[in-house]
């Protein structure tokens, strides 16, 4: 089916005095797919020649952009090559990600029609994690060898390494292991916890009457939990206990109201039914693991309020 936007696109830069390989190279740029942008060049083509290929008048100065290509220049792919255009990229693709904690609607909006779940949201979930395992990762580096050697512990016994590596300083290489873990494991976390949090919550919009694509919804989803990801891990490296218990579960809280419009984005739901998407599942889930959240509060207390 060819892509009408495209090719509308296509045919007024042909009236405009601009060539095939112009145009065709500029909406590559862009990222658009090259059998797309053939086929949209065809219909074009036909389209200026069922006009009897009157000559085109000069060029204007400003061309001018159509809307959903200027939202894709913006968000152009960071794995382009060029240094200075991949740079910036990212830095677009990560100020995205933030701007969709202050002010989502704007951003959902924006970004509902670029969902697509590889090369956006598992995308995002996977550069998120490798950031915030950078930022666990380089913390863990400046801990003493002990506090490394636990920080990497949940995830098996590594001690054979010192063996192995004995002509290797093993305070530096307990810390270098610990470090490698957090790398890989954190994105990979990321990505399970995207996965979980996106399947259950589809589910309970569906029950919300919510008509949403589960493509579209968890790619929004993944879009403000690129930016919780990273700030959680930020979080998490404070050198107070108290701060990064206080701090995580005030910041989850926060994370609610970017939540709640990606559901009304995602499925045109009210303001009630999207708050209700994530109230029962939260309310079910506090019900089922009561042991482990009154754990955590008594955890909560013993870092923060009790003194000794």
């Amino acid at each position: 089916m060819v892509h009408k936007q495209l090719s509308d696109y296509i045919l007024n830069q042909l009236k405009a005095g601009y060539s095939d390989h112009e145009v065709l190279e500029r909406l590559i740029e862009l990222g658009y797919p090259t059998s797309m942008v053939n086929e949209a060049h065809q219909h074009a083509k036909r389209r200026h020649a069922s006009h009897g290929n009157v000559l085109p008048p000069p060029p204007p100065e400003d061309i001018g952009t159509p809307k959903a290509i200027q939202s894709s220049e913006k968000k152009a792919q960071v794995g382009k090559t060029g240094g200075k255009g991949a740079y910036i990229s990212l830095i677009s693709l990560v100020s995205g990600w933030f701007a969709s904690l202050v002010k989502p609607g704007v951003v959902f909006e924006e970004e509902a029609g670029n969902a697509s779940w590889i090369e956006g949201g598992l995308k995002n979930i996977l550069l998120s994690g490798v950031i915030a395992g950078l930022i666990i990762g380089m913390a863990t580096l400046a801990k003493s060898p002990e506090a490394a050697a636990s920080a990497f512990s949940i995830f098996g016994d590594a001690s054979w390494l010192t063996g192995a590596f004995s002509f290797i300083d093993s305070a530096w290489l307990t810390r270098a292991v610990a470090f490698a873990r957090v790398f890989w494991s954190v994105p990979l976390y990321s990505v399970a916890v995207w996965l979980l949090a996106s399947s259950v919550l589809y589910l309970s919009a569906l029950v919300m009457q919510g008509n949403g694509s589960f493509v579209k919804h968890s790619y929004l989803i993944s879009v403000y939990m690129s930016a919780a990801i990273i700030i959680a891990a930020i979080i998490a490296v404070m050198p107070s206990a108290c701060i990064v218990s206080l701090g995580l579960l005030a910041f989850a809280l926060f994370t609610l109201f970017p939540l709640t419009s990606a559901m009304r984005s995602a499925h045109g739901l009210s303001m009630l039914k999207s708050v209700l998407v994530w109230l029962v599942p939260m309310i079910a889930a506090l019900l089922i693991s009561y042991p482990m959240f009154r754990g955590y509060l008594m955890l909560l207390n013993s870092y923060c309020f009790v003194t000794v």
